[in-house]
């Protein structure tokens, strides 16, 4: 291989790799909104507190006589789980793409040695 070939080969890994990462933080921001979400939505419907340690904290309350729902979230504990949840996606997918690799490779291998015979 050339210079050339390798440094190409070289960034496309490193686009690859901050693309994966940065679908897996955009992945577990979302689902850390459905939790919080969800979090509101049980308190609403149960009338009971929600508490997520060092990221949410749900009671329900009544505004002028109508139910309601107060919170107080805590910024860093959510920044927490949502690199936590990012860290386990990267390591998922990097799990993943080794098993495809070599599923593929035992594949064409198999080929290779049915299509000599």
């Amino acid at each position: 291989m050339t210079l050339v070939t390798r440094s190409v080969h070289g960034v496309a890994t490193a686009f690859r790799g901050l693309v994966t990462v940065v679908g897996a933080v955009v992945a577990s921001a979302a689902v850390m909104v459905v939790v919080l979400l969800a979090a509101v939505a049980v308190t609403l419907t149960t009338g009971t507190a929600v508490r997520l340690p060092g990221v949410l904290r749900t009671w329900p309350s009544t505004e002028n006589g109508a139910p309601a729902v107060l919170f107080e979230p805590d910024g860093v504990g959510t920044g927490v789980a949502v690199l936590l949840v990012a860290l386990v996606l990267v390591m998922a997918s990097g799990l993943w793409s080794r098993r495809s690799r070599a599923r593929a490779l035992a594949l064409a291998r198999a080929r290779a040695s049915a299509s000599a015979s």
